[in-house]
């Protein structure tokens, strides 16, 4: 089977930006369940959680597909945004997104930690 650099990349962020997502979403979870106490705040809370990261997640997209010209900043010169636009912001966003799960997994897992041996009040 033949597979480009390109496409081998591009099937590496599929299979591991789930990954890195549900080990965020399991320390904010973690994190979540002790600081809260009662069971439809928590919901709630986790529930706004995903929302701001999904969210943030596309804004970071956006940010990246901005900064290489995604909105005409090169005019017609979309065959250079093309070929050489859309690899460099797959690269760059896919750091991001792994900068960006792996700093919520540690705040998330070094608030439940505290508290998890916080005395209770």
């Amino acid at each position: 089977m033949f597979c480009s650099n390109d496409t081998c990349f591009v099937i590496a962020i599929y299979v591991l930006e789930p990954i890195w997502r549900m080990k965020a979403l399991t320390a904010i979870s973690i994190a979540a369940v002790s600081m809260v106490k009662n069971a439809a705040f928590a919901y709630l809370a986790l529930f706004g959680a995903i929302a701001v990261i999904h969210i943030l997640q596309f804004a970071v997209l956006a940010g990246v597909w901005y900064f290489f010209g995604g909105f005409s900043r090169f005019g017609d010169a979309f065959y250079f945004l093309v070929l050489c636009g859309i690899p460099s912001d797959t690269i760059v966003g896919f750091c991001f997104t792994y900068l960006f799960y792996s700093l919520i997994k540690q705040l998330a897992l070094s608030v439940a930690y505290k508290r998890m041996f916080a005395p209770d009040a």
